[in-house]
């Protein structure tokens, strides 16, 4: 799973420095997650933050809102896909769960 987040976050990093660049602009994120910042997962969102800012010059920012705070647990696939939240780090499980409802409800 390690392997393709990083795969994920250096596409994610060389596709907004070419639009950084591009446009001159600056772009904010927003990165939401369930997980304390404590945790790992919490941990980790705000080094992927640092890191984005790091790497873009500061052209970039990533706001991270953890524990929930942006968009509930079980609805953050969905809010990726509104255009509501820019990057969120589900629960595996909960991939399968919204699968399965979009499944039934014929979505």
């Amino acid at each position: 799973m390690f392997i393709y987040l990083r795969r994920f976050a250096a596409t994610l990093l060389c596709t907004t420095a070419m639009l950084s660049t591009t446009y001159a602009a600056d772009i904010t994120l927003s990165f939401a997650h369930e997980a304390p910042e404590t945790a790992i997962k919490g941990q980790s969102a705000n080094k992927f933050a640092e890191l984005v800012n790091k790497y873009t010059n500061g052209t970039v920012t990533v706001q991270v809102f953890p524990s929930g705070q942006l968009i509930p647990t079980k609805d953050e696939i969905r809010a990726v896909a509104r255009g509501q939240v820019d990057i969120i780090a589900p629960y595996t499980r909960l991939n399968t769960q919204a699968d399965a409802e979009d499944r039934a409800t014929g979505k």
